[in-house]
């Protein structure tokens, strides 16, 4: 298979595509995901039948979407649009939760110089973005915040979130150094270390202040999620048959054959983006990339925030990374340079981008494992109610209101917007 710009495969919806899946030639989409559909049915009062304009005889379409790799799951039902709401509207502009009058009145991050702790190394530093040390930390070894220079969390230009990603790149790598140096001095040999970047964007999203940032933190152990991941993408590519190349490759092609994938790079450097056919929230895009530094990746990841913000309304989300590559312990003699700027994480870009087609195109079982962002939409926030709930706190289950369809087309949208992509500059 030949990835390239994904497009349009002839299917407008997830119930389209699920009505014809049985009869697509589409090995990937067949080993990872499960479609079913049902009819429920149940009998509307008059009083209901008024209010809500439906029939008496009331049958809905639900569509289930299962990963049988990940076990994510999402339901879809077109009718839920029409569920009542019943609480009181919320604020619907993003500055209402702003109390700090666009930055002018008591924002922290505007007044990082004062109000922000630094890492014991320092700080990372770039043109429009800035790492500081979380005050009041929930992991540990490491934890830190990377804040833009910019007060608005949702206006930020390509260059501005690229530099917000490389300054979480030297973040990881100068403190990878610095708990590996703390555990050399007390006598500690070398330990895993499991990093994760997360972006939660307003309060609705799990924000505490509103001006734009990102967690960065190092943890002694894996994240639950990443671990169950893991052990399901080990399993998936031991198990997977001949016709198998593997969970990150065949998710891709998965996508890509329905026509829900986008490709961005040049020679030797090249990411993808998907809008996810079993979203673990609402409007899920993925991305994967060969490192943080890769410029494709951070493309991607632009236009994937950017889509959910400017062409499908979305003011609150939660972004995250994970797969993030951390450079080797570093032997005694050089425990000292902690503080200088690290290529170790762009060298798997290097090593693993050995063709046109990119190191995700067409890679045996046993390649480096992709970096992966994934996006989710938190819901509107002129809603009261929360959109998580029993279903997704205790069943690990989704509800889906957004069609993946329309979401791959506003990442075409945003995606045609960049500019060319630049072959990478070889490593060193």
């Amino acid at each position: 298979m030949t990835v390239g710009h994904a497009a349009s495969k002839g299917y407008a919806s997830v119930f389209e595509l699920a009505r014809s899946v049985n009869s697509v030639q589409a090995a990937a989409l067949h080993r990872i995901f499960e479609f079913s559909v049902g009819h429920p049915r149940c009998r509307a009062t008059p009083q209901l039948r008024e209010k809500y304009g439906v029939k008496e005889d009331n049958s809905q379409s639900v569509l289930r979407i299962s990963n049988k790799v990940t076990l994510a799951q999402c339901w879809f039902n077109e009718e839920r649009t029409r569920k009542p709401q019943t609480f009181a509207a919320a604020a619907s502009e993003a500055s209402a939760f702003d109390p700090t009058a666009g930055g002018t009145k008591g924002c922290d991050f505007c007044s990082y110089p004062q109000l922000t702790a630094e890492g014991t190394w320092g700080r990372a530093e770039g043109p429009y973005a800035i790492s500081a040390s979380n005050l009041f930390k929930y992991v540990q070894p490491a934890q830190g915040v990377i804040l833009f220079k910019h007060h608005d969390p949702l206006r930020f230009n390509l260059e501005q979130l690229q530099d917000l990603v490389n300054v979480s790149a030297d973040w990881f790598d100068r403190a990878a150094a610095e708990a590996a140096s703390a555990d050399a001095a007390i006598g500690l040999p070398p330990r895993a270390l499991h990093p994760l970047w997360v972006w939660n964007c307003l309060p609705r999203g799990g924000a505490s202040q509103f001006h734009g940032h990102a967690q960065v933190m190092i943890s002694d152990a894996p994240f639950p999620a990443q671990r169950h991941e893991a052990e399901a993408v080990l399993e998936y590519d031991l198990c997977g048959g001949t016709m198998s190349r593997g969970y990150y490759q065949d998710v891709l092609a998965a996508h890509d054959e329905v026509g829900l994938l986008v490709r961005d790079g040049a020679e030797g450097d090249c990411a993808f983006a998907f809008a996810s056919l079993a979203p673990w929230k609402d409007m899920e895009v993925c991305v994967h990339g060969s490192s943080l530094r890769s410029a494709a990746f951070q493309r991607l990841l632009f236009t994937a925030l950017r889509a959910l913000v400017d062409e499908l309304g979305v003011a609150t989300f939660n972004a995250a990374i994970h797969n993030i590559p951390l450079p080797p312990p570093a032997a005694p003699s050089e425990a000292g340079s902690a503080g200088t700027r690290s290529a170790s994480s762009g060298s798997v870009a290097a090593s693993a981008a050995s063709s046109a087609s990119g190191f995700l195109a067409a890679s045996p079982r046993g390649a480096p494992l992709p970096v992966v962002a994934r996006i989710v939409s938190r819901g509107k926030l002129s809603s009261a109610a929360s959109d998580f709930g029993g279903l997704e706190v205790f069943g690990g289950a989704s509800i889906g209101h957004t069609d993946p369809f329309k979401v791959a087309a506003a990442l075409r949208a945003v995606h045609a917007t960049l500019p060319p992509a630049r072959p990478a500059v070889p490593a060193a």
